[in-house]
């Protein structure tokens, strides 16, 4: 009879321990505080996101520096500063356009520096860019060359970009200087002139001696 009260009450501790919580898998344990964060939402100090940036064109930039190309055929790195207002914190300026005289190109070319093209050309920590031109020897004509630039500006906020835009129709202009002709060249140019022609079009010629009529001087030193 003992023995089977003891059994009893062994199989009734076993079940109340399988119950127990936390060690059943099929049973939840204890609440806990711990939350996962969504990795998609953002906190307060995010950045904001692509999509809600604002951007502008900008037919006109303001740059300015002093550009000098010393050779024909020759590459030669350049340096274009922003010569506007200063550009608020997470302003990024792109030139897409540079607008150069007749004979210079913009040349496939490394210069030190953040480059002018292809990238960002200019922010609140970046006020310089580096870009490698060609000049194909060709005389412009022009008594002052420059350099002008066109691109876009991307702004957290559209109105930032608004007025950015807004103070870069100023514009500005950077100064290109070209080598002047030698003295060599100059020279070639009135030696290789053509020989002096008549108001007919036809170079001229030495006239003919004209025949005399004079009786003394008669090659027969007759006298009639």
């Amino acid at each position: 009879m003992r023995l089977g009260i003891a059994a009893a009450a062994c199989l009734a501790a076993t079940v109340l321990a399988a119950c127990a919580p936390g060690e059943d898998p099929d049973t939840p344990g204890e609440e806990t505080n711990s939350v996962q964060e969504d990795p998609a939402a953002g906190g307060e100090d995010d950045p904001v996101a692509a999509d809600d940036q604002g951007s502008a064109e900008l037919p006109t930039l303001p740059i300015g520096g002093d550009v000098e190309i010393t050779a024909p055929d020759t590459s030669t790195c350049a340096y274009l500063a922003w010569s506007g207002e200063e550009l608020p914190g997470g302003v990024v300026v792109r030139i897409s356009e540079l607008g150069l005289p007749s004979g210079v190109e913009v040349e496939d070319a490394s210069c030190d520096g953040p480059p002018c093209l292809g990238g960002d050309s200019f922010s609140a920590e970046q006020q310089n860019c580096a870009v490698a031109f060609r000049w194909d020897g060709t005389p412009s004509g022009e008594e002052e060359l420059t350099i002008s630039a066109s691109g876009e500006v991307s702004c957290e906020l559209q109105e930032i970009c608004e007025e950015v835009r807004s103070l870069a129709e100023a514009g500005g202009t950077a100064s290109l200087v070209l080598p002047e002709p030698s003295e060599s060249e100059e020279t070639s140019e009135w030696t290789d002139s053509p020989e002096p022609e008549d108001e007919t079009g036809e170079e001229s010629e030495a006239p003919e001696p004209e025949e005399s009529t004079d009786p003394a001087l008669d090659p027969t030193g007759e006298s009639s």
